[in-house]
């Protein structure tokens, strides 16, 4: 890690995302002596409410990502839909933690699901369902299962609950592609931040 790579108090973090993420992101950042300026479409938000400076703009819009990179020390982001392309074009212009091949990955569920499996996460057991030819196939899985679809689903938006084999013949007019996931039993679900800096210590 060089020098350049540590940014100190009095930075500017640029924050893509007006949410409520984004928020609290702000506010920890000024209780440690940095300046957030937020990229949000929407204003006012809860991030740009609490902001030290703001720019209003279309997440891929190549005029105002460059001026807000302009603004900015280093960039990240408060959630994953948002432009990956426009994350591409930041890069040229100012380090983006975490990098925008992180967000390509975990934007689209089946290329999230398929490197999680690559190395080597356990995973309830899923399928890719492209289009409605892929839906037979579906009962190798098991019922009850949750089709899902690849983007922008959050919070339990663009999710189908599957009871049986009935309710899976009877569905139409899905948003493909959609991955299936099987329903599993479990005990607790925990929620785990990890942090690596680029030295490599977790």
């Amino acid at each position: 890690m060089t020098t350049q790579d540590v940014f100190v108090p009095g930075s500017t973090i640029g924050i893509i995302g007006g949410g409520q993420l984004g928020r609290m992101s702000a506010v920890a950042a000024s209780k440690l002596g940095y300046h957030v300026h937020v990229l949000s479409p929407e204003f006012p938000s809860p991030a740009t409410e609490v902001a030290a400076s703001v720019t209003v703009g279309a997440y891929d819009d190549p005029a105002v990502l460059e001026d807000f990179a302009s603004r900015c020390d280093v960039v990240t982001f408060e959630f994953e839909n948002i432009s990956a392309e426009g994350l591409a074009l930041l890069e040229k212009h100012r380090p983006v933690r975490p990098a925008g091949e992180i967000l390509r990955i975990s934007q689209d569920r089946i290329t999230e699901k398929t490197r999680l499996s690559e190395i080597g996460v356990s995973l309830a057991p899923w399928h890719a369902v492209n289009g409605p030819e892929d839906l037979p196939g579906l009962e190798t899985l098991g019922f009850p299962l949750i089709l899902k679809t690849t983007r922008f689903g959050y919070d339990g938006k663009g999710q189908f609950r599957v009871p049986d084999a009935e309710a899976l013949a009877a569905l139409d007019n899905l948003p493909y592609p959609l991955v299936a996931e099987k329903m599993i039993d479990f005990e607790r679900e925990l929620s785990v931040m990890v942090v690596r800096a680029l030295d490599g210590t977790v």
